[in-house]
C-alpha cells in the first residue's frame, strides 16, 4: 500500500514538473515571437468558479455545475459497478459450476 502511495506522489510530482516546464517554455516563446498564447495548463479557483486553461484555451466551470456533474458521474460509476458485479457474479457461478461438474465426472 505504501509503495502505491509513493508511486502516486512521484507521478504527480513528475506531471507537475512537466506542466511547469511546458508553461515556462510557452512563456519564453511568447516573449520571443511577441504572441500572446495562454498557458499550456493552469487551474485557478476564484469566486466559486474553477478556471481551467488547457492548451491555450480558457474554460470556466461554476461550482454548481461541478456538483451536478459529479452527481451524474457518481451515478454512472455506481451503475457500471453494479453491472460489473452482476457479470462477474455470473462468471464466478459458471466457473464454480464447471469445477463441480468436472469433479463429479
Amino acid at each position: 500500500m505504501a509503495s502505491k502511495i509513493y508511486h502516486l506522489i512521484v507521478l504527480s510530482l513528475l506531471l507537475t514538473l512537466v506542466i511547469i516546464g511546458l508553461n515556462t517554455s510557452n512563456e519564453a516563446i511568447n516573449q520571443v515571437s511577441r504572441e500572446s498564447r495562454g498557458p499550456v495548463a493552469f487551474l485557478q479557483w476564484q469566486d466559486h468558479v474553477l478556471h481551467v486553461d488547457w492548451l491555450g484555451r480558457g474554460y470556466d466551470y461554476p461550482l454548481q455545475r461541478f456538483m451536478e456533474d459529479m452527481g451524474h458521474w457518481r451515478d454512472q460509476v455506481n451503475d457500471l459497478l453494479i453491472r460489473s458485479r452482476h457479470e462477474l457474479g455470473d462468471q464466478v457461478q459458471a466457473t464454480d459450476y464447471d469445477l463441480v461438474s468436472s469433479i463429479d465426472r
